[in-house]
């Protein structure tokens, strides 16, 4: 079970086993076997705290310390899922880092995550609206 402040922070997968049915989750503390009512019960995605109305990046309200507990610093990648879409995305310093269409993400000056897409509209790509929740995981 999750203990202290962790918390989760990114999709979760279901294993079956013959016994009950647990789920592999990434939290703040590294991935943990859960059962379903613990992870009902803690389960803590970010929200989308904004969405750039010009560009369509998206503000999260995922901070630095969330994706160093992960293990996501610059120049790598990592996952985000929003609804059933799961996508890599680049933490990058410019929109350069990426080819045109390529999704690549940013800490802001506030310290928040966010996540956009070179030359293209990711609030428009997923269909997405400020407070819809949003999960990270490291890359697999």
């Amino acid at each position: 079970a999750l203990q202290g402040h962790q918390r989760v922070i990114g999709p979760y997968k279901p294993i079956s086993g013959r016994m009950n049915r647990r789920f592999e989750v990434p939290t703040t503390r590294g991935y943990r076997w859960l059962s379903p009512l613990i992870l009902r019960l803690f389960a803590d995605p970010s929200k989308i705290e904004s969405l750039s109305s010009t560009y369509g990046n998206i503000n999260t309200e995922f901070i630095e310390g969330d994706l160093q507990q992960l293990g996501i610093s610059p120049k790598t990648r990592f996952q985000v899922r929003y609804g059933d879409q799961t996508f890599t995305v680049l933490l990058a310093t410019t929109y350069g880092d990426v080819p045109r269409g390529e999704w690549v993400a940013f800490l802001t000056a506030e310290g928040r995550l966010r996540i956009a897409r070179n030359h293209e509209n990711a609030s428009k790509t997923l269909g997405c609206k400020e407070g819809d929740k949003i999960f990270i995981a490291p890359a697999k």
